[in-house]
């Protein structure tokens, strides 16, 4: 019994996955709207960011708490990288 539900609950999840249209990213706009932001990132970077810290990065909610991250997760040392209006496909064409 124990082997059949095995089976169902496999075929039920690979069923999902299969259903899943290869073609999602072309319905998010274009990560390139973000390429002076991501430059400007990329030349704070180039300074020598701090040795083992923590980058948050994420979209309005993140970069509205950039002036005051630093204070909020202290001791930690933090990189604030967010971005408006981001998504995750955005985060991800970047890295």
């Amino acid at each position: 019994m124990r082997n059949v539900l095995a089976l169902v609950a496999y075929i039920l999840c690979a069923s999902t996955v299969s259903a899943q249209d290869g073609d999602d990213w072309k319905r998010f706009p274009d990560p390139e709207r973000f390429a002076e932001a991501i430059a400007k990132f990329e030349a704070a970077d180039s300074l020598a960011p701090p040795h083992g810290a923590i980058v948050c990065t994420g979209s309005s909610s993140m970069r509205g708490w950039h002036r005051r991250i630093a204070a909020d997760l202290a001791p930690l040392t933090v990189i604030p990288r967010g971005f408006g209006g981001s998504t995750y496909y955005d985060l991800l064409h970047f890295t």
